[in-house]
């Protein structure tokens, strides 16, 4: 019962994710994620290298996030028991990506500034928005900058801030 827009009864069930969502960051590479806490001058104490044990032991270390798991009669929660590496914090890569997105979102951080000119035309493409049109020799960075511009009008009409 969406009233976003005509396709979206066309769908079934569906969301309309933020851009800072996980749904949309799970896919970003860990240096991409952190090239974006970067740019907010984000640097929390966990983010940096571990000197201490888990270092050394990094090849058998295993993520230790509780999951909860059904064994058919009943749910529990078990360790996650994915390898952990050392610059993941003791996390497997999967819980290290929420971590990082966790704290993009409690910076208010919009991934939209690292963006490609593709990805934000896919962002509007998204929202229903009429993409602007590239001008002739118009260099990426400045196209990239133009298409931010209007993404962040629409995104403050239709009142969909970053989570």
């Amino acid at each position: 019962a969406c009233s976003f827009s005509a396709q979206c009864g066309s769908k079934g069930l569906h969301a309309h994710h933020p851009r800072d969502c996980l749904y949309h960051l799970r896919d970003w590479s860990v240096s991409r994620l952190h090239r974006l806490l970067q740019y907010y001058r984000m640097s929390p104490s966990w983010l940096e290298p571990s000197n201490g044990s888990l270092a050394q032991s990094s090849q058998t270390a295993a993520c230790s996030v509780l999951e909860l798991r059904d064994s058919g009669r009943m749910t529990k929660e078990e360790p996650c028991g994915r390898p952990a590496l050392s610059e993941y914090r003791g996390y497997c890569q999967g819980h290290y990506k929420e971590r990082l997105v966790e704290l993009i979102n409690r910076c208010c951080a919009d991934p939209a500034v690292l963006f490609t000119p593709a990805e934000m035309i896919a962002e509007l493409q998204r929202w229903s928005v009429a993409v602007p049109i590239r001008r002739p020799e118009e260099p990426d960075l400045l196209y990239a900058h133009r298409l931010r511009l209007v993404s962040d009008i629409i995104i403050t009409e239709l009142n969909l801030e970053p989570s």
